[in-house]
């Protein structure tokens, strides 16, 4: 495929807790955009700035499909550049300010059930977005983008498995 031209393809999926700076109390940049958390941090501790690793995505060789399911995830998108080789695709779970939430009907259970549904055929993510408006009701509109614009499109297709997976006597357990 396509992807074997730009050294590869990396796909980045974060679903969890997502802030922007307005709804931190503090002080930062205004152009940072949204802010990680880990899912049972409530937006206090720890925390991943998107921004400084949305600059190592935007310069990557690879062909780089990134997948947010974040509440503020748009927020990631609204800064984006690009400068690497390859193209930048996003597929977001709602808008700058939204939320999305947890449950049969998120954009992750969506996301995974539409996969499974076009798993026969390969197919391109602005296809894929395209399948999720015609086929879902999410609580937020999902968000597509790809950089440049008129960059080549990031194209999936299921892979088999060269070992069956459910021979459970292929499975090693190392013990330490």
């Amino acid at each position: 495929m396509e992807h074997r031209r730009n050294k590869g393809l990396l796909i980045v999926v974060y679903v969890g807790v997502g802030s922007t700076h307005k709804d931190d109390s503090r002080e930062r940049d205004d152009r940072r955009g949204i802010f990680i958390y880990s899912a049972d941090s409530h937006c206090e501790g720890d925390r991943i700035d998107w921004g400084q690793q949305q600059k190592v995505l935007e310069n990557s060789p690879f062909n780089t499909l990134v997948i947010l399911d974040t509440c503020s995830s748009g927020s990631a998108f609204r800064q984006a550049t690009h400068e690497g080789p390859g193209s930048l695709e996003f597929l977001i779970a709602c808008g700058f300010s939204g939320e999305t939430p947890a449950g049969l009907h998120s954009f992750s259970a969506v996301l995974c059930s539409t996969l499974e549904d076009m798993a026969a055929a390969s197919f391109t993510i602005s296809g894929l977005y395209e399948r999720l408006l015609r086929n879902t009701t999410l609580y937020e509109t999902l968000f597509y983008a790809r950089l440049p614009n008129d960059g080549p499109e990031i194209k999936l297709q299921a892979m088999t498995a060269k070992v069956p997976w459910t021979d459970r006597s292929l499975i090693v357990h190392v013990q330490s």
